[in-house]
């Protein structure tokens, strides 16, 4: 397991606990804020090369959604992100407040795991 996806973990095991509970303690809080702290220092929220993107990720999503496969591959494999990094970040980042929000009904199962095979094929490479 990625640190990313141990952070994503957390980040969701708390927000459920919080539903259950109800409310917010104060240390909850405390404990999101560093989670989003140490979340937003990992490879997917880098800020992109590219200045069109605010962020890695979501560089590598709009190649998906402009149908580049090749290019997002590719740029997954530069940015050292692996799938269940990118996927983790498309879950948290993509909310119904996003711009994007609607592109993400692109990543099906079956699209998921093309990435999966063609990700793997290019480390081999």
């Amino acid at each position: 397991m990625t640190n990313q996806s141990q952070i994503l973990e957390q980040m969701q095991k708390l927000v459920m606990n919080i539903i259950q509970n109800g409310q917010t303690t104060i240390d909850e809080a405390h404990k999101m804020d560093e989670l989003e702290k140490q979340l937003h220092k990992e490879r997917c929220f880098k800020k992109s090369k590219n200045t069109n993107y605010p962020n890695q990720g979501e560089e590598i999503a709009n190649l998906f959604f402009q149908e580049k496969f090749p290019d997002a591959i590719e740029k997954m494999y530069e940015y050292k992100i692996p799938p269940v990094d990118f996927f983790g970040f498309i879950e948290y980042q993509y909310d119904d407040e996003h711009e994007d929000e609607d592109e993400i009904e692109i990543f099906t199962s079956s699209f998921i795991e093309k990435v999966n095979q063609d990700y793997k094929a290019r480390c081999e490479a």
